[in-house]
């Protein structure tokens, strides 16, 4: 049994397993991060009750709260981005990716790769020599070789510095005490402001998709309530990219924005609900059992289903 399923079922059985509800409202777990501003929006908005859908928003402080209450039959879903639910799929947690919320592209990033303010000029295979920064076994783990890769193809390899609370990592960043870090956003845009470089970004990768899921339980007794939940979500995002101005109060209460940020943080953008391309989760499943966290086939049909998409 892997490590990550152990701590998983131990922590499970510390808080205990309450009875599931019994109604047809649906509990979604989310975190306090720009990516998943729609479902703050549509929940702020009443968009889910407009569209019928009565949503119970619980939101987690990290992303491993949030996979231990879907583990542990807690919450219907929960926003997710696509190493988790595979993992989760691995060790047993019957569930399924019904669509993607956020998603880069060539205006805007949500990971980059980043050297401390100040710090002499060198090459990116010297810097991934020395050591780069990151919470390993985690999407952040998984895009660095290819942030490497996207500007120096010799440079694949490097060392990994394992600091797993982002905050530190950009502290030790902004102090020079690490060659380099990868950090998500805001925190990119806010060590820019500070001095530190970005060496490499997301934006042309296409890799990280942020992603919806249900488990199959849920859905087999609610599909209506599901298509309900993503018409909100949908609407939500429609907002968000005409009107980007009228919902920064919403961003800058339900997201992480650092109060350096607050004025000037752009409202991302949001691209139209779908499902995360099979290169995505291919290449997410064959990396996670090159490293040994998981040793299962990919079934890419149990894993994913279009049939909940507006």
């Amino acid at each position: 049994m892997k490590i990550r399923s152990i701590i998983l079922i131990i922590v499970i059985l510390f808080i205990g397993c309450t009875q599931k509800k019994s109604d047809d409202s649906i509990t979604f777990g989310t975190l306090p991060v720009i990516q998943a501003l729609p479902i703050f929006v549509a929940n702020d908005l009443g968009l889910f009750a407009k569209h019928n859908a009565s949503v119970e928003l619980i939101t987690f402080n990290s992303a491993l709260e949030s996979e231990i209450a879907i583990s542990a039959n807690q919450i219907d879903g929960y926003f997710a981005d696509i190493i988790t639910p595979i993992i989760l799929n691995a060790n047993g947690t019957d569930l399924q990716i019904v669509s993607t919320l956020f998603k880069t592209d060539s205006s805007q990033r949500m990971f980059a790769l980043l050297t401390p303010p100040g710090a002499e000029k060198e090459s990116l295979a010297r810097t991934a020599e020395k050591g780069i920064a990151i919470s390993t076994n985690t999407v952040i783990d998984y895009i660095t070789p290819y942030l490497i890769n996207s500007v120096d193809t010799s440079a694949f390899k490097y060392n990994k510095i394992d600091i797993k609370k982002i905050p530190i990592r950009l502290q030790l960043l902004l102090q020079n005490q690490i060659s380099a870090a990868v950090l998500p956003e805001p925190l990119v845009t806010l060590a820019e402001q500070k001095g530190a470089h970005v060496y490499a970004d997301d934006k042309k990768l296409n890799m990280t998709p942020t992603v919806a899921v249900f488990t199959t339980t849920f859905l087999k007794n609610n599909k209506i309530n599901t298509k309900r939940y993503l018409l909100a979500i949908k609407e939500a995002m429609d907002i968000i990219n005409n009107h980007p101005d009228s919902i920064r109060s919403i961003m800058l209460e339900n997201c992480q924005v650092p109060d350096l940020l607050m004025n000037t943080f752009p409202v991302p953008k949001f691209q139209q609900l779908d499902l995360p391309s099979k290169e995505n989760i291919v290449n997410a499943h064959k990396w996670l059992n090159e490293i040994h966290v998981i040793d299962t086939k990919l079934d890419i049909e149990e894993l994913m289903s279009d049939e909940y998409l507006p």
